[in-house]
């Protein structure tokens, strides 16, 4: 209800918003067709908020001082979940996740790691809106432990994704950047180094069954992992009826529709394959075409601005939060409403601050 009133008194229509719009209004005529429309509405509704983010932090984060609490907001979230991890390890409590030399994850799950990208990947953001050299060493502090607990959990997609937003971040920083962003990987690998140390069994243990082990899994037809999910999906793609083809099957509801998953309740782990397997061609089309408008708005804001205050650090952050996006979805991330949400709140803000072209010194946009 409240992201109906957003969208009716708050947003305004462009490219990007009709998209998503378009989008989510397929999807949910495709729910009414599901066998079981409860869990399919379940699963929709995330993503329907989490898309919805976009627009609605476009339209609402409208000022640097808005910016700035968001990311101070993602920075204490990130510092929640810590304090949280910690005390799971000394009382034991929550889901140790794949293995029992796997550490306790406390309330969250796995999918903390993902909120850990998400707040390494703006990092150079956060550093800019930030003013006391204090804070900044705080955040520092959080973020280096933020990735070794990335590191020592082994969600693969999660350091995939790390990896990759510091790529970014590292390819498109000025010097100063570079020499911060080298520093905290110096103080992550030197962190790294002595939880290895202490653990040295316990994590070699978790390198084999998690890397080793599993990615051979991967390539195993019995097991049915990503590799021969995708095949799977293509196969019904290009075999099945017209009708398959272009508007799908059981939309997120993939498990009562593979007869073999019903038993384990397996559902599609790769996100693409379960856009294309629920909804179609058309449903793959109109979820790129997002990203598409959304690339070429930040473009579009990229080569009119004349003064670019900020704009070094908005560039950096919007392609790393793409990339762990997009790096993360190969793991399954539309299930997690708090994860992709903060992806479309992300990506909104930083539209709107590419857009209003901040200019610090009078703290408006």
């Amino acid at each position: 209800m409240l992201i109906a009133f957003f969208y009716v008194r708050k947003i305004k229509s462009d490219k990007l918003t009709c998209s998503i719009v378009f989008f989510l209004l397929y999807l949910l005529i495709l729910v009414l067709f599901s066998s079981n429309i409860f869990r399919s509405l379940s699963t929709y509704t995330k993503f329907a908020i989490s898309l919805s983010m976009i627009p609605i932090a476009f339209y609402n984060i409208d000022t640097q001082a808005g910016l700035k609490r968001l990311h101070i907001s993602l920075l204490i979230g990130a510092g929640i979940l810590q304090i949280n991890y910690v005390l799971a390890q000394m009382f034991h409590f929550g889901e140790k996740a794949y293995s029992e030399d796997g550490f306790y994850l406390g309330a969250t799950g796995v999918t903390m790691t993902y909120i850990f990208c998400y707040a390494i990947a703006v990092a150079p953001l956060t550093y800019a809106l930030l003013k006391k050299d204090r804070s900044k060493l705080i955040a520092t502090v959080m973020y280096g432990f933020a990735a070794i607990v990335t590191l020592i959990t082994f969600r693969r997609g999660s350091i995939l994704a790390m990896m990759v937003s510091f790529l970014i971040l590292l390819y498109l920083s000025s010097s100063k950047y570079k020499k911060t962003l080298i520093s905290l990987l110096i103080f992550i690998g030197i962190g790294f180094w002595g939880v290895y140390h202490w653990q040295e069994q316990r994590l070699q243990n978790l390198f084999e069954q998690r890397i080793v082990y599993s990615i051979e899994r991967e390539f195993d037809e019995k097991a049915f992992g990503r590799v021969n999910e995708t095949k799977e999906v293509w196969y019904e793609f290009f075999n099945k009826s017209l009708s398959h083809s272009l508007f799908g099957s059981e939309l997120f509801n993939s498990v009562e529709y593979f007869n073999y998953w019903k038993q384990t309740g397996r559902t599609i782990h790769i996100d693409y394959n379960n856009i294309l397997h629920g909804s179609g061609l058309i449903g793959l089309i109109l979820f790129i075409l997002i990203f598409w408008q959304m690339i070429k708005k930040f473009k579009l804001y990229e080569t009119t601005l004349e003064h670019p205050i900020l704009f070094p650090q908005l560039k950096m952050v919007f392609w790393a939060t793409v990339a762990t996006n997009l790096v993360l979805s190969l793991s399954t991330q539309l299930w997690y409403v708090t994860s992709y949400s903060i992806f479309g709140l992300l990506i909104g803000s930083t539209l709107r601050a590419a857009k209003s072209n901040i200019a610090i010194q009078n703290n408006k946009y």
